[in-house]
This record gives C-alpha cells, sequence and structure tokens, in this order.
C-alpha cells in the first residue's frame, strides 16, 4: 500500500522533522511512501492534482493553523478523488480536535506524537479493519 506523507513546505526550509519519522515508521511497516511537500503558492488544485497522481490508500498530513484554509479545502477533495484514509495530525489537530473532527475528509486525528499511533493505523489497515 501507498502513503502520502503531506506537509506544508516552507522556503527558510524544506524539512519537516514529524514527517521524517513518519516516513520512517511507514517503511519499517512495509509500506511505500512519498513525501509531498506543498510550497508556497501552489493552488489547492495543483496539490489535489499531484496527490491523487500519487494514487494513495492512506494520506496524512500535518500542518499548523496557519495552515487551515488550504486543508480545509484539499482534504475533502483528497477524499472524493482517492478513496484514501485520511489521517491529521499536527499542532492545530492536537489543539483543536473536535473542531478539525468535523472537517469533511477527515477519517483520523492523531492528538500529539505520532510514530506510535502511525504504526498501530497502519497496522489496523494492513488486517483488513
Amino acid at each position: 500500500m501507498k502513503t502520502v506523507l503531506l506537509y506544508v513546505s516552507h522556503q527558510s526550509h524544506d524539512f519537516n522533522t514529524s514527517v521524517a519519522a513518519l516516513a520512517s515508521v511507514a517503511r519499517d511497516s512495509g509500506f511505500e511512501y512519498e513525501l509531498c511537500g506543498i510550497s508556497d503558492g501552489e493552488s489547492v488544485e495543483q496539490v489535489a492534482e499531484r496527490v491523487c497522481s500519487l494514487d494513495p490508500q492512506i494520506i496524512a498530513a500535518t500542518f499548523f493553523t496557519r495552515d487551515i484554509p488550504g486543508f480545509y479545502s484539499l482534504l475533502p477533495i483528497l477524499k472524493r478523488r482517492t478513496g484514501a484514509f485520511i489521517a491529521v495530525g499536527g499542532y492545530h489537530a492536537t489543539l483543536r480536535t473536535r473542531e478539525v473532527a468535523r472537517w469533511a475528509g477527515v477519517d483520523g486525528i492523531c492528538v500529539g506524537e505520532g510514530e506510535r499511533p502511525f504504526r498501530t493505523l497502519l497496522q489496523t489497515i494492513t488486517a483488513g479493519r
């Protein structure tokens, strides 16, 4: 199965430590994964096209509060087009869990550090549950 790890990249750095940790978990769990950094100036449609072209079964997104408008619009599009299980995490999802749970396209939320819950999610999906 393929997992897309989705995050916002910034001009000052294109490395995301949360995504790096999740990539390690995906690899160790036997999943293919693609890192998908969203650059400043990319439209929601451009990102959706790029993610959909990767044909993911799981999408894991991490974002800050400042990134909400884009993700709020993007996640339902990805859900409709891919049918992937969409899990979100990051500071905003941790602090405003109930708010994020109401967003269209969100299937799961990680509160706090994500390595252990992500491993459990991958194992659960592999087992067909």
